[in-house]
């Protein structure tokens, strides 16, 4: 398993309680695929540079998960099937990026 960020932005209209709603069913979404949440970080609501689809701020999120690799793209989907999912972003966690440079060396 290699371990992920994945930045969230949910829409900004939503109240604490709904944001803890839509923060476990992501992370149910992961442990469904096999992998485990290691930590979650609420950023809070942060204003967009330019405006994207009539809107001007989001509720962003940081999750670090390890995953498989190939369940990567179907976490994708379900998270693209989410309506209060604004944006996503999944990248390769920057510990495991350090790992890697300093083998290539």
């Amino acid at each position: 398993m290699k371990t992920y960020e994945l930045l969230l932005i949910f829409q900004q209209q939503m109240d604490d309680e709904m944001l803890g709603q839509k923060i476990e069913k992501v992370k149910n979404e992961i442990v469904k695929f096999g992998g485990k949440v290691e930590s979650t970080t609420r950023l809070g609501r942060i204003a967009f540079a330019r405006k994207l689809k009539k809107k001007d701020a989001g509720t962003y999120v940081v999750m670090i998960f390890a995953l498989d690799p190939a369940k990567v793209a179907h976490l994708r989907e379900r998270l693209h099937l989410d309506e209060d999912v604004f944006r996503f972003q999944i990248t390769v966690a920057r510990k495991q990026q350090k790992e890697v440079r300093s083998e290539a060396s």
